[in-house]
C-alpha cells in the first residue's frame, strides 16, 4: 500500500443470518519499501455477538513509505468450519519488480455489492486527459472472477473526466467517476426509450460497448468493454429463436472416433466439438451430455466455442455416479461448442437433439400451466404398470396439441437394479441414451421429437426400472421464443450467497419441506417480459434423500412434480425450464438441508 493510501478489508463467513463467532480480522504492516519508515498498526476488528457475519476493516498507511501488509483471521476459540470469503478494496503500491507500472487490482478482487449477478458492475478506464493512453484500465479497477467463478465487471466507464466540482478541477478519477458516467448514459437511453426495463437498458449499454458483438461474453478486466453510446438507432433486444427437433444423433463419442477425439478427455482440458448441418441463423444447440466411466469426482461443462470457461458446470460425476447424462442447451459460435472436463479423465458422449435459430424455424415453447404426469410405471398412469425390462418399450402420449413437433418432458428412472439407460425418441428403436440409471433415482430434462401421431417411445436397455414422465410443455407454432445467453451464468449458489432471494437470506441451504423464492426476470440480463428460464440446477450437499421442485411465482402448486431427485453423498444435476410469475420462481426442497446451484442458459420471451 502506498504512503497515505487507504484500503478496506472485507471478511464474510457463512453463519447467516447472525453469528457470535469470536473472530478477529487483523492487518499488520511488516515491510517498508523505503527507509526511514514507521510501522503503522496493527489494525484489528472483532466480531460483535449476534451480528451479521461480516467484518469491515478500514486501513490507512501513514508510515512515510509504501508498505506490505499481512492480513490474518484470529479467533479465541476454534474457527467455525464454514466458508470464509476475504476481499480487498483500496490503494495499491508500485511493484517491487517494477517501480513504474502500478500493480493492478488482482484477479478475484471484485467485492460486494458489485459481485452480485443482479448488480451492473462498472470498471474504470482513463479518458486520457492526463496524457495516459485513452482507454487504459485503471490499476484500482477491481476484477473478476467472483468468489463463485462468475465474470465481472459488466462494463467499463470513463474516469479522469472534467468536472465543475472544485475538488475535481484537475479531473474526476476512480470508479466513483466511472459508475455515475454509466448511470448517466443509462438515464439518457431511458429518457429516449421510456419503455425499456432495467435488463433491456443493461443489454443496450453492453451491445454498444467496445467489445460489442452480442455473442462475445464479457472479460474479467473490462466486462463487455468501454461505454460507447452513439446514436439511438440500430440496437434491438436480442432476437428470439425457435426450435427445430431432430431424431437423436450422436456427434461425439470419445470411446470411438465419432466427433474427432479418441480417448478419455483428461482433467483440466477442453475439446472443440464441431456441429455440422446447422443453418447460418443458429443461436444454440440442444444436446444430451453423457460422461462414461469416471474413476473419481469430476464435472463436465458445455459452453460457446472461443470463449473462456464461465465457471459453470453441467454434469457431475464420481465413483458413485461414474456414468450419467444431462440435457443442456449451448450457445453456438462458428458452428462449434466447447466441452471442458474439470478433473478425473472421463469418456464423453454428446447426442444432438435439435437447435434454435432466428430464421425460418417455427417451433416455439408452449408451456403447460402446470406439469402433467403422463406415465408412471409404478401405477397405471400411461397404460403400463410394472417395471420396464431390458429392451422393453412403451409408447407415451404427451397430449400434444395439433402441429406440435416435440414434447418438453422430465424423465425419471427409479427403483432400478444395476446399470442401464433409457432412450426417448419418435420410434421404438434403440438409439442414443436420454437417461442413464445405476440404481439411484435420477431425472433428466428432454425435448423429444414426436412421431406423426404426436407420440414418442421409451426404450429401456439394461436392468429393469420404473419410469416416470412429466410433461412441461410442447414445441409448437405458438408460444415463446428462446434467447440464449452468450455464455452460461451462475445466478444462484446457496454455498456462497450468490443470487439472493425474495426473503433476503441467500447464503443459507434450502430448508427441509420449505420453499424459497427467487427473482428470475427484470434483473440482470433477463427482461421483465420473460416468461420462463432455461437453466441447469445442481443439488450440491444434503444429508437426506429427496427432491427439488421448481415452480412459477411464490405460491407452491397443489400437486407438484419433482424437477430433480437426490440422495446423500452424491452431487446430482438436471436441466430445468421454470416459468415466471411476477418475475419470480420458487424452489421447494422436500427433505434435509440442501445446497443448490443454478446456471442460467437463457430465457423464453
Amino acid at each position: 500500500m502506498p504512503n497515505g493510501g487507504t484500503a478496506y478489508l472485507f471478511l464474510q463467513w457463512d453463519q447467516w443470518p447472525v453469528s457470535s463467532a469470536p473472530l478477529t480480522l487483523n492487518a499488520t504492516a511488516y515491510l517498508c519499501q523505503t527507509s526511514p519508515c514507521t510501522h503503522i498498526g496493527p489494525y484489528a476488528l472483532q466480531q460483535s455477538p449476534a451480528t451479521d457475519p461480516v467484518l469491515d476493516l478500514p486501513v490507512t498507511n501513514t508510515s512515510g513509505s509504501a508498505e506490505t501488509w499481512v492480513i490474518s483471521i484470529g479467533s479465541t476459540a476454534s474457527l467455525p468450519s464454514v466458508r470464509y470469503d476475504l476481499s480487498y478494496w483500496g490503494d495499491v503500491s508500485p511493484s517491487y519488480l517494477s517501480q513504474v507500472s502500478p500493480v493492478r487490482a488482482a484477479a478475484g478482487s471484485m467485492a460486494e455489492p458489485a459481485s452480485s449477478p443482479y448488480a451492473f458492475a462498472v470498471g474504470a478506464a482513463n479518458v486520457g486527459a492526463d496524457g495516459t493512453q485513452p482507454g487504459t484500465l485503471e490499476p484500482f479497477s477491481s476484477r473478476g472472477p467472483t468468489i463463485d467463478g462468475r465474470v465481472k465487471p459488466d462494463i467499463t466507464g470513463w474516469d479522469g473526466v472534467s468536472s465543475h466540482l472544485s475538488d475535481f478541477s484537475t479531473g474526476f478519477y476512480g470508479t466513483s467517476a466511472a459508475a455515475p458516467h454509466v448511470a448517466g448514459a443509462a438515464a439518457l437511453v431511458a429518457a429516449a426509450n421510456p419503455g425499456l426495463d432495467a435488463a433491456q437498458l443493461e443489454n443496450f449499454l453492453e451491445q454498444r460497448a467496445t467489445n460489442s458483438h452480442p455473442t462475445n461474453p464479457p472479460s474479467n478486466a473490462t466486462g463487455y468493454g468501454l461505454l460507447t453510446l452513439g446514436s439511438l438507432a440500430g440496437v434491438a433486444p436480442p432476437a428470439g429463436a425457435r426450435y427445430t427437433p431432430i431424431a437423436p444423433t450422436r456427434i461425439l463419442d470419445t470411446r470411438t472416433t465419432t466427433g474427432g477425439h479418441l480417448g478419455a478427455l483428461p482433467g483440466a482440458s477442453t475439446l472443440t466439438l464441431p456441429i455440422h448441418g446447422l443453418p447460418s441463423d443458429v443461436t444454440a444447440v440442444a444436446i444430451n451430455l453423457t460422461g462414461v466411466g469416471a474413476p473419481a469426482s469430476t464435472y463436465l461443462s458445455a459452453y460457446p466455442y472461443g470463449t473462456a470457461w464461465p465457471g459453470t458446470s453441467n454434469l457431475n460425476l464420481s465413483r458413485t455416479d461414474p456414468t450419467a447424462a444431462v440435457f443442456a442447451v449451448v450457445s453456438v459460435r462458428n458452428f462449434r461448442i466447447t466441452i471442458r472436463n474439470s478433473a478425473a479423465p472421463v469418456n464423453v458422449v454428446v447426442d444432438e437433439l435439435g437447435y434454435f435459430g432466428t430464421g425460418g424455424e417455427i417451433g416455439k415453447y408452449a408451456a403447460r400451466q402446470t406439469p402433467v404426469r403422463v406415465l408412471d410405471t409404478r401405477t397405471a398412469t400411461g397404460g403400463h404398470r410394472g417395471k420396464l425390462g431390458n429392451n422393453a418399450t412403451v409408447t407415451v402420449n404427451p397430449g400434444a396439441p395439433p402441429g406440435a413437433s416435440a414434447a418438453v418432458v422430465n424423465v425419471t428412472v427409479t427403483d432400478a437394479g444395476s446399470g442401464g439407460y433409457v432412450t426417448a425418441a419418435p420410434s421404438c428403436t434403440k438409439s442414443s441414451s436420454t437417461l442413464n440409471h445405476d440404481g439411484y433415482t435420477r431425472a433428466n430434462l428432454a425435448i423429444v421429437k414426436l412421431s406423426s401421431t404426436r407420440t414418442f417411445c421409451l426404450v429401456n436397455s439394461g436392468a429393469s426400472a420404473d419410469v416416470v414422465v412429466d410433461v412441461l410443455g410442447y414445441i409448437a407454432s405458438a408460444g415463446a421464443q428462446y434467447v440464449a445467453l452468450p455464455a452460461p451464468q451462475r445466478i444462484i449458489d446457496t454455498r456462497t450467497g450468490n443470487g439472493g432471494s425474495a426473503g433476503g437470506q441467500s447464503s443459507l441451504a434450502l430448508g427441509s419441506q420449505a420453499a424459497t423464492v427467487f427473482y428470475g426476470s427484470n434483473v440482470g440480463v433477463v427482461p421483465a417480459s420473460a416468461t420462463a428460464l432455461l437453466a441447469g440446477v445442481v443439488e450440491a450437499t444434503t444429508s437426506y434423500g429427496g427432491y427439488l421442485t421448481l415452480y412459477p411465482g411464490s405460491t407452491m402448486p397443489a400437486s407438484p412434480t419433482s424437477s430433480l431427485n437426490f440422495t446423500p453423498g452424491r452431487t446430482v444435476p438436471n436441466a430445468v425450464i421454470v416459468g415466471l410469475s411476477s418475475h419470480q420462481f420458487g424452489i421447494y426442497n422436500s427433505r434435509g438441508l440442501t445446497q443448490v446451484a443454478m446456471d442460467l442458459f437463457g430465457y423464453f420471451d
